[in-house]
């Protein structure tokens, strides 16, 4: 059966190459990943604990009305569920493994 356009769509397209030309460059590209990294990794330590590293659960950090007591639930209801996503993150990693070794081992 042919298919539409003449595209091969059980076929998967190969990897290009680095030397492949591109349209365009990423100006600084190892500069801005590794801005970029340490923003992400500065917002996910002041999402789970606001002012770390200052003063954590500070009066300028922590929600009106809060007290310093409450940093604990607060830490549990923000890191729970970001553990949780890590965690299956992990799973669909593992079992997305036989397909990994499988185009492996018919690349090569």
């Amino acid at each position: 059966m042919a298919s539409r356009g003449g595209a091969d769509h059980g076929r998967i397209p190969p990897v290009p190459s680095p030397q492949t030309p591109r349209p365009y460059r990423a100006p600084l590209p190892r500069t801005i990943s590794t801005v970029l990294t340490l923003l992400v990794l500065f917002a996910g330590v002041q999402l789970i604990a606001p002012g770390l590293g200052d003063h954590w659960f500070g009066a300028d950090y922590a929600p009106d009305g809060w007290t310093h007591a409450e940093r604990w639930k607060y830490l549990l209801t923000e890191a729970v569920p970001l553990a949780g996503f890590m965690l299956l993150g992990v799973l669909f990693w593992a079992l997305g493994a036989p397909t990994r070794r499988a185009e492996a081992d018919a690349a090569g």
